[in-house]
This record gives C-alpha cells, sequence and structure tokens, in this order.
C-alpha cells in the first residue's frame, strides 16, 4: 500500500460489524476525524449499504451472522467499485490461517481487534484506495 499524498482526506467508510459494542466506537471515531460513516451488522446490510454508499474502505468482521466476512469479501470485489475499494479485516481471528483466508477472500489488510487508536488513525490518513490493488 502506497502512503497518500494528502493526509486525512475525508473518505467513505463502511463498517461491518455485528456487534455494537465494537461498531458504533468504531464509527463514532471515524466520523470524528472527518470521514463520512455508515454502519451495517450483517453481511446482507453491508452489500446493501455499500451498494449505495460506494465506499473507499470497509472494515469488515469476519464472524457476522449470516455470512462469514470472507464471503463478504468475495461479494465486494465482485460488486462495482469492488476493485477500487480498500477492505480490512477487523477481526478477532488473528491465527496465521485466518490471515492467509482474509488474503484469498481478497481483503486487503488484516487488523485483529481491539485496535490501537493511533494505528486505525494512521490507517486511515495513508491509505489511498486509488493504489490499493
Amino acid at each position: 500500500m502506497e502512503k497518500s499524498s494528502t493526509p486525512m482526506e475525508a473518505r467513505r467508510v463502511l463498517i461491518v460489524e455485528d456487534n455494537a459494542d465494537a461498531r458504533q466506537p468504531l464509527a463514532d471515531l471515524c466520523t470524528m476525524w472527518g470521514h463520512d460513516v455508515r454502519v451495517a451488522p450483517s453481511c446482507s446490510e453491508g452489500l446493501a449499504v455499500a451498494a449505495s454508499h460506494q465506499p473507499h474502505i470497509a472494515f469488515v468482521d469476519i464472524g457476522l451472522p449470516d455470512r462469514n466476512g470472507y464471503d463478504l469479501a468475495r461479494l465486494l470485489r465482485g460488486a462495482p467499485g469492488g476493485q477500487e475499494m480498500v477492505i480490512v479485516a477487523f477481526t478477532g481471528y488473528g491465527a496465521p490461517r485466518d490471515r492467509e483466508l482474509a488474503r484469498e477472500a481478497g481483503f486487503d489488510l488484516h487488523v485483529v481487534k481491539p485496535v490501537d487508536i493511533s494505528r486505525l488513525r494512521r490507517l486511515l490518513e495513508f491509505l489511498d484506495p486509488a493504489e490499493s490493488r
């Protein structure tokens, strides 16, 4: 991933996380930093939001109630604009095999929760969706 030349450019962000206690603080931080944030608690709702919101970056939990995050990453990649989107596995699953599955499913990054706030800020500041793929 290349660093963007313009730090903290506002991005359209999608957060797909079924746990409200994890979803809301992440959404609040991203909003506080000036990003346009949408949230969804499931794969199916995440797909619908992605279609209308066209996010630059999607944070996707792996353990979702209807389908898993690996499926969602594949579906997002196949949707219009999906090749340009930065898709981040934002998950409690951190074993080497989990990272491999994430890469195979089309995730750009694999971040284990809980994430350090400064790391999250750096990630949003310097990820350039246009240069991710």
